[in-house]
Formats: structure tokens, sequence, C-alpha cells
């Protein structure tokens, strides 16, 4: 069984909305880069119906940014079927 992460993310300007497009990826992850071992997957969650789910690979968007602004990145993280390595 591989290990997987299931991922919700936020990142905003203070003071501000969500500079992230689809956070909580109930949009399917509009936005987001996914590359192999990263998909949008049907889980509900306190804040929704869908998570990324990572096995592998990255998941990833833009976001512009300039010098000397001030940001707060949140997500919540939940890890599952990780084991130790021998």
């Amino acid at each position: 069984m591989n290990p997987f992460l299931l991922v919700l993310f936020c990142l905003t300007q203070v003071p501000g909305p969500s500079l992230v497009r689809d956070g909580g990826f109930e949009g399917g992850g509009a936005g987001w880069s996914l590359q192999a071992g990263c998909q949008v997957t049907e889980l509900k969650t306190s804040t929704g119906n869908r998570v990324l789910s990572v096995q592998g690979g990255q998941a990833f968007q833009e976001i512009p940014a300039k010098p000397d602004q001030v940001f707060t990145i949140s997500a919540k993280v939940r890890i599952e079927r990780i084991q130790p390595e021998p």
C-alpha cells in the first residue's frame, strides 16, 4: 500500500482573500499543475468534498508576488499509510 497525503491550501496577503485558485480543490484542481502521482479525489472533509491526493510527483501553481509583501500560508494535511523504512 502506497503512502499518500491529502491537502488543502490557502495563501493570503495580509490582509486579504486567498490568492490560491481552488485551494480546497472543489473545482477539480482548476489553476493547479498536477504531475503524475497527484490527483483530485472525492473525500468528505470539514471544508468540502474533494482533496488533493499525492502519491508522488508535485502539484503547484504560480502566484504573483512583489518584494516586501507579507503573506500567510496555511494548509490542512492528512497523512495515511506511512510506514518506516527498513
